[in-house]
């Protein structure tokens, strides 16, 4: 585990990084709900650096925080196979993960080291498409994977419109999680109550009711990280 510590901490890094930029106090996000997985972030980029080389795998490597392309697929094959493994069969919670690569003819199809590391590591499929003579057949492979991968809850991902002339390739991830609760909170203890928001209104929930002890963590987000000027 020692070898895959500063991986997973660049991965923590970079999903505080982002929680920093997209919860910016201005009007517009502060009128918005924003959610987004930090594991589904990092292994698309984490992909794009198993097929990239010279600087621009080396840029990866650094915003990513990942000493080395290797340690980087090895972490993602850890998560892969342990954080993120379906428990469905065994009686704990469904969960798919996995991503998808899809690349125009022309460029030349994916070389099989690739194919392997995206395989085994980020349990993606890769594929080769035609987005310049056949775009309505890309973006409908596209779309079932997209469909299969959230257990069809989401029916489709991209349109006719997505694809321009200069597509080359599509990257996607996604994580799938329904479980039930360890200890189920009693309905009957649910109550109305005042949700504050930042921006000092507030709106009426209904709040979940629980008397135990409990685990907390505060943690300070990071206003700059090493190596890295994207975010």
């Amino acid at each position: 585990m020692a070898a895959a510590d500063p991986v997973r901490d660049g991965q923590t890094a970079l999903a505080l990084r982002l929680v920093k930029h997209l919860a910016a106090a201005d009007a517009d996000a502060a009128a918005k709900n924003v959610a987004f997985s930090p594991v589904s972030i990092h292994a698309g980029l984490a992909l794009v650096a198993a097929g990239a080389g010279g600087a621009t795998r080396a840029q990866l490597l650094s915003f990513l925080g990942a000493p080395t392309a290797d340690g980087l697929a090895a972490f993602g094959r850890l998560v892969a196979d342990r954080v993120l493994a379906d428990k469905a069969g065994s009686g704990g919670p469904r969960v798919l993960f996995g991503g998808g690569v899809w690349i125009d003819a022309s460029r030349g199809g994916l070389n099989e080291a690739f194919k392997e590391v995206a395989a085994k590591s980020y349990k993606s499929e890769t594929r080769t498409v035609s987005f310049i003579d056949e775009p309505e057949e890309a973006v409908e492979t596209i779309n079932r994977w997209v469909k299969k991968a959230t257990n069809n809850l989401i029916d489709s991902m991209i349109s006719r419109s997505d694809i321009t002339a200069d597509a080359n390739l599509v990257l996607a991830n996604a994580v799938y999680f329904k479980g039930s609760w360890l200890n189920p909170f009693n309905v009957c203890h649910t109550s109305s109550g005042k949700f504050h928001r930042l921006d000092g209104s507030h709106v009426e929930a209904a709040f979940m009711y629980e008397l135990k002890t409990m685990s907390i963590s505060c943690i300070d987000v990071p206003t700059h990280y090493e190596g890295s000027n994207i975010v």
